[in-house]
């Protein structure tokens, strides 16, 4: 067989290349007209662009027809998904200015068949194609001035971070997805539903103090027992959905938390009947009372002067009654989460990121952030890096090392750097069922032998603040005159003296949730360690997260580090949490022996007088904390945040929790 025969069986590379230059040409072109069709066509010609040029011998053209067709290939693969996204992204808008563009939200439902499969349709709507086209065109202009160039992520990657305007969206990381929109069942998701949903009154920062606010309502009073409140809804507040708030949705709000009998039930429970609609013996609160649409009263079952506060949290958040009562599982759809704050759930994609947008029929003024998407990371460090590179435009700096806090983040000017104190405390107890702990003068001795300077210096460079209550700073009712413990490791070693104890007698665990970040990991290291120099041997144990709860639950941990962030402003919220009951105090494995406490510090919130409430909770903070050192106070850290470019100002809001206002960030 000759040369010539050979290679006219085995390809034509004229014809490979011309393959592939169609296959280019309809990767750039087709595409866009056709969708998926033109990419099959393009993705075809170059794989038979790729295979007829390598069956040839001939290595000029050949190897061209190669190179260009596999061109061709990515070309049509890139083309593809970007020109699907890009439709998708049109259809997506044209659904929000339907008045504008009704042909392009009604002909754009298959965006995977490009322009020409939204002219073919357009007949089908009995619509004129110039008509469709113009509107095309606008929709088109809003979108591409909000896609945002990424060179780091392939289109189908960065679709998902693309906005509507790229003035108005802001781009922030968590470390680790939320478990669920629903208030019923968490007391650590409240992002969503402090932005998504509203309360009857808000915690806000007003002349630099915290203070509580009217946010639902318009007026409320009090009856001179202090038993019942009657409130007065803002009228005219609809819900996302356009659906009229009323009094019903408020009472709808507060019994299901009672009927799900899961998470934050404290608040309705305090109603009156709240007790038995969470056993199912009663179906509504025989304490909520509706006048009309928005007009109520509410009657509990002691008077509690802290209870305007306690409406403030995000887990007395208000809900759309008809649309939560009809959701097959709430807080799991973004399509259910229909709040009347300022703004919307639009997506949530698993351990990705989730997107909120402005609601447009909301009440309050219009927040410079129409658009917030919050990416998963769960790896401080690129996060960090992210935030460098410009791909985030706030970073917490809450979830990175010290040291490189120091090194990367305290030297940025100071309108770059947003700061508040984590309105809540670091604190070490002890379980008084542990036969060395039950005495009285071994855990002030422990108290004594902390050196909580140290920890504050070395382990948070600063960046934090003792704690000498148990009513944490910030917190009303916090006494800035009451002293803590004084480090002083000979005093230690002289109260374990007269406490009858030798050197090294004294043993407990130190149990720790594996799940601990570095930072409280260290605190656990730190305190063995001062303990051992003085004669206290504190073992430290790992527990995996369920193991570790399960053990507090149970009343048999010796002792652990703890922190608790203040939900809302009122000292109940901790002394109570842990004081107010023999059974919520052994839940935490504390198993206090004075029962009498438990009375008082219930008794504590039905105070109707400010300072005789106030002297009643600073009596019990100095007796738990100085005479029985059943609760040894250490430190609170401070929140900060680091601001990029493109954000003009953020005010974070008092809380002890992560979570934030979205309307609180002003951008450029």
């Amino acid at each position: 067989m000759s040369n010539m025969e050979y290679e006219q069986k085995s390809g034509h590379p004229v014809l490979a290349f011309v393959l592939a230059l169609l296959g280019i040409i309809a990767a750039v072109l087709l595409v866009f007209l056709t969708g998926v069709i033109g990419g099959g066509i393009a993705l075809a010609l170059g794989v038979a662009a790729i295979l007829i040029g390598i069956a040839a011998r001939r290595r000029g053209l050949g190897i061209a027809a190669i190179i260009c067709g596999t061109l061709a290939v990515v070309l049509a693969v890139i083309m593809t998904f970007s020109t699907v996204a890009v439709f998708r992204k049109i259809h997506d808008e044209a659904l929000k200015y339907k008045d504008e563009a009704p042909l392009v939200a009604q002909c754009l439902d298959k965006p995977h068949f490009g322009f020409l499969g939204m002219i073919i349709n357009v007949t089908k709507y009995e619509g004129d194609s110039q008509q469709l086209v113009d509107q095309f065109n606008m929709i088109k202009e809003k979108v591409d001035k909000g896609l945002k160039d990424s060179s780091s992520a392939l289109p189908w990657i960065a679709t998902a971070q693309a906005a509507e305007s790229e003035d108005e969206v802001l781009r922030v990381a968590v470390l680790y997805d939320i478990s669920t929109m629903d208030v019923s069942k968490t007391t650590d998701d409240y992002l969503i539903p402090m932005n998504v949903f509203d309360r009857l009154f808000e915690t806000r920062p007003v002349n630099g103090k915290s203070e509580i606010v009217k946010s639902l309502i318009t007026d409320y009073s009090v009856s001179a027992d202090g038993l019942t409140y009657d409130f007065v809804l803002r009228e005219g507040i609809v819900f996302s959905n356009g659906s009229a708030l009323t009094a019903s949705d408020v009472q709808y709000s507060f019994e299901r938390l009672l009927k799900a009998a899961r998470e934050n039930t404290d608040i309705p429970l305090e109603i009156k009947g709240g007790e038995a609609v969470m056993k199912g013996e009663a179906q509504s609160l025989e304490g909520f009372s509706i006048k009309d649409d928005t007009h109520f009263s509410v009657t509990l079952n002691a008077p509690n002067a802290g209870f305007p506060a306690e409406l403030s949290a995000p887990a007395a958040s208000i809900v759309d009654a008809e649309t939560t009562e009809k959701a097959a599982a709430f807080g799991t759809d973004p399509a259910d989460a229909i709040g009347t704050g300022p703004y919307i759930v639009t997506e949530w994609v698993s351990n990705d990121h989730y997107t909120l947008v402005y609601n447009d029929k909301y009440w309050g003024p219009k927040p410079s952030v129409k658009k917030l998407i919050v990416r998963v990371i769960a790896d401080p460090m690129t996060q960090n890096l992210m935030f460098q590179n410009g791909e985030l435009d706030i970073i917490n700096l809450q979830y990175l090392d010290s040291a490189i806090v120091a090194a990367t983040y305290k030297n940025k000017p100071a309108d770059r750097i947003a700061s508040t104190p984590n309105v809540g405390e670091t604190f070490l107890l002890m379980n008084e069922e542990n036969q060395y702990l039950k005495d009285v003068k071994v855990r002030k001795a422990i108290g004594t032998a902390i050196d909580v300077d140290l920890i504050i210096q070395s382990i948070f460079s600063g960046d934090a603040q003792r704690e000498n209550c148990m009513i944490p700073t910030g917190v009303w009712a916090h006494n800035d005159r009451q002293e803590g413990y004084t480090y002083d490791p000979e005093a230690a070693r002289a109260l374990l003296k007269e406490a009858g104890y030798a050197e090294n007698e004294v043993k407990f665990e130190l149990s720790m949730d594996s799940s601990a970040d570095s930072g409280t990991q260290l605190v656990y290291a730190s305190i063995s360690e001062q303990l051992k120099k003085v004669g206290i041997q504190a073992t430290v144990a790992s527990y995996d997260h369920s193991s570790w709860l399960a053990k507090r639950s149970s009343g048999t941990m010796d002792s652990f580090v703890g922190r608790w962030g203040m939900d809302y402003n009122d000292p109940a919220n901790i002394v109570f949490t842990f004081f107010g009951s023999e059974e919520s105090n052994r839940g935490r494995s504390i198993n206090y022996t004075d029962k009498s406490i438990f009375a008082r510090v219930a008794a504590a919130r039905t105070i109707v007088d400010d300072q005789e409430r106030e002297k009643e909770y600073q009596e019990l903070d100095r007796k738990l904390i100085r005479e029985d050192a059943v609760w040894i106070p250490m430190y609170s850290t401070l929140h900060m945040w680091c601001l990029g470019d493109r954000v003009a100002s953020f005010t974070p809001h008092w809380a002890g929790f992560s979570d934030f206002y979205i309307a609180d960030v002003v951008l450029k």
